[in-house]
């Protein structure tokens, strides 16, 4: 007995009963609004409350050597980032919640080069060796969203320029969508919807030229905390890329991370020392 066709209409039914026929992700997505989403990261405060992670910086090249940079006659290939070892560095993160944020920034053979010390009050930042660093060349940009709270994520945000009012979708990895939280237009942060996680950051940074598109992406997580309920977890990003103009200009790569470490490992008076300006020399026209 030949079977007899199923009709078309049946034949989609059927399909979608079985999941099979998927309407496209942006049609299924969900967007929260602003209060929903912050209230969903209320909820999903991470257990951890100290941690300590060591890190290794590297330094690239935004602009293409001319020799890198493809002839005429070939095609248009973004040529490969070039880096600059002279100018990258190792640090120490230490971070306890709602107590301290510092950040030790060493040489690659291990010479104190610049200490930042945060315990709530006024932030220190202090040169340690010949190079001058700023505290956006030595703060992860993942760190003020470490406490996982509502108010961290608004202070990250606003540290950025982002006003977390609206929240959108925007295409990302392997056909998922992000969630967008930003004005249209403006700078923007992304999460990844599965677990509110941080994915990326981007804002505009003003020069007497054309704005420049600064942007940093978050990857390969790293999941901090002895509680086996993934959401009472620390995330950390095991990779976090800068771009300038979409070209790659600095990434921070975890060499190793500890969670809830004994207090005596935070070398607090050795970090208070060391954050203390140094006394300037008055030179003889500064002399009353």
């Amino acid at each position: 007995m030949i079977p007899r066709p199923i009709p078309l209409r049946a034949a989609s039914a059927l399909l979608a009963l079985l999941g099979l026929l998927a309407a496209p992700p942006a049609l299924l997505a969900y967007v929260p609004s602003a209060q929903d989403l912050f209230t969903q990261l209320a909820l999903q405060v991470p257990a951890v409350s100290r941690a300590i992670v060591d890190v290794r910086v590297l330094v690239f090249d935004p602009a293409p050597r001319q020799a890198d940079l493809p002839s005429g006659g070939e095609a248009s290939v973004e040529p490969e980032p070039v880096e600059q070892p002279e100018r990258g560095f190792r640090q120490r993160l230490y971070w306890i919640r709602d107590q301290l944020s510092a950040v030790e920034t060493f040489s690659s053979s291990g010479e104190p080069l610049h200490v930042y010390l945060n315990e709530g009050l006024a932030a220190a930042s202090v040169d340690l060796g010949a190079r001058h660093f700023e505290n956006l060349d030595v703060l992860h940009p993942y760190l003020p969203f470490m406490g996982g709270r509502p108010d961290d994520w608004r202070q990250g945000l606003a540290e950025w320029g982002i006003q977390p009012w609206r929240v959108g979708l925007r295409p990302g990895y392997k056909l998922r969508n992000l969630y967008r939280v930003g004005m249209p237009g403006a700078p923007a942060a992304f999460l990844d919807p599965a677990r509110l996680s941080l994915v990326g950051l981007e804002t505009r940074i003003l020069t007497d030229g054309a704005p420049l598109r600064l942007s940093v992406t978050f990857g390969e997580a790293v999941m901090l905390g002895e509680n086996l309920r993934r959401e009472e977890q620390l995330y950390f990003p095991r990779v976090a890329s800068f771009f300038l103009n979409g070209r790659l200009f600095k990434q921070i790569r975890v060499i190793r991370a500890f969670s809830d470490p004994p207090l005596s490992s935070f070398p607090l008076a050795r970090l208070r020392e060391q954050a203390k300006p140094s006394p300037r020399t008055l030179s003889l026209r500064e002399f009353p």
